[in-house]
Order: C-alpha cells, then structure tokens, then sequence
C-alpha cells in the first residue's frame, strides 16, 4: 500500500477562513489541500457546527515550514519598522508642574461675583 504524502494540519470554522490560510500558505510557497464535508460546502453552505469544519493538509515534507507558518498567521510578530520602546520616565520640574495646573482665564474671572 501506498504511504500517504499529506499530513493533517489544523481544522478551520468557516471555509472562507480555510480560504484564507490556503492563500497565505501557498504564498509562502506551502501546497494546500482543504477538507470538508461536501454537505456544508456545495449543497446547503454553512459554517455551523460539524457542517462547517475545513480540514487541512499539506505535504509530510512541509510540516514543520506550515506549523512556523500557521503559528505566525495566528500570532504575527511586532512590526520591526514601528518603534516599539517603552515610555520614559523623565523628573518632574517646576516647568512641568506650573503648565499642568488649570488657569482660570481672566475674563472669566473678572465676571464671576465674589461668594
């Protein structure tokens, strides 16, 4: 008997979402083939319960590639370009703790009757 090639990889909700993955996959250069019950796909489409379960595979020899890949879609790393740094904790000075105090404008001041 014949070994098989493929080897499961994860079960999606929703064939769109299995859509989506199948794409990032074979973008990253990782061949794809999706299961689904043919039911929830073709006669009556649904992504409820059991009807809506997509099953994925791909090659035994691209197992690991897709598993790097699946855990990056699911938890993509920080941007590099943006700068993610920690905010600075600076001293507080006279300057700052004068400007942070609320002014009452003198307009408004000069028509308020004393209590």
């Amino acid at each position: 008997m014949d070994e098989l090639k493929y080897d499961f990889l994860t079960e999606i909700q929703g064939r769109w979402q299995a859509d989506l993955l199948k794409s990032y996959f074979e973008a990253c250069g990782v061949d794809v083939e999706l299961f689904q019950e043919s039911v929830g796909q073709h006669i009556y489409p649904t992504t409820l319960d059991i009807l809506g379960n997509v099953q994925i595979y791909v090659p035994k020899t691209q197992l690991t590639e897709a598993r790097k890949l699946l855990d990056e879609y699911y938890n993509p790393p920080p941007d590099e370009s943006e700068d993610v740094k920690k905010p600075v904790k600076r001293k507080s000075s006279s300057v700052a703790k004068k400007t942070s105090r609320s002014v009452t404008p003198k307009s408004t001041a000069a028509k308020r009757k004393p209590k």
